[in-house]
């Protein structure tokens, strides 16, 4: 500080000067609610300290008050890992990193779904021609109703799923077209 312009005091405070983290993408972007996952975060202006964190911000914020920080782990000025904690709940979430213990976060954020994991206790038919249209019924247990269901056949893309029928015990019957 200068009070003439030419005549400054001496520094009693170090100020530094960071670029904003930006996130470029996140593996894996789908992980298994109730069960502790790591996630690998790339981006830009990662910088080693122990106030690197990650949070963890539901989508849909009316649904629950969830909201994570978790202290990050730096691997270079272009990656981290987070932990993800087994007490996540099914959702679509969103994630940003702050290298600052939290004063200021990410430039932007990446989508992170924890889906239920089901069990599949059935499937009929278990063969269909080739060219598809085959309507397949999986019996899955520990399927919440409100599930987002997709199935997916061999190495094509996941198709949309719908749960026919739920039975007692959180059983369910779920259906697909090849």
């Amino acid at each position: 500080v200068a009070v003439n312009g030419q005549d400054f005091t001496p520094a009693i405070n170090l100020f530094t000067l960071e670029y904003p983290t930006t996130l470029d993408y996140l593996v894996p972007t789908t992980i298994s609610a109730g069960e502790t996952a790591v996630l690998s975060i790339v981006g830009s202006y990662f910088v080693p300290s122990n106030q690197t964190l990650c949070r963890i911000r539901q989508v849909d914020a009316s649904l629950t008050d969830e909201n994570v920080v978790q202290l990050a782990v730096w691997r270079s000025n272009e990656s981290i890992t987070c932990e993800v904690s087994s007490d996540i709940q099914p959702g679509d979430y969103e994630v940003d990193v702050s290298n600052n213990g939290g004063q200021s976060w990410s430039t932007n954020s990446l989508a992170l779904q924890a889906m239920v994991q089901g069990r599949s206790v059935g499937l009929h038919p278990s063969t269909g021609p080739t060219r598809g249209g085959t309507v397949v019924n999986v019996s899955y247990s520990n399927i919440p109703a409100d599930s987002a269901v997709r199935c997916v056949f061999g190495d094509s893309t996941f198709v949309p799923a719908q749960i026919a029928e739920e039975s007692g015990g959180g059983g369910s019957l779920v259906q697909c077209s090849t």
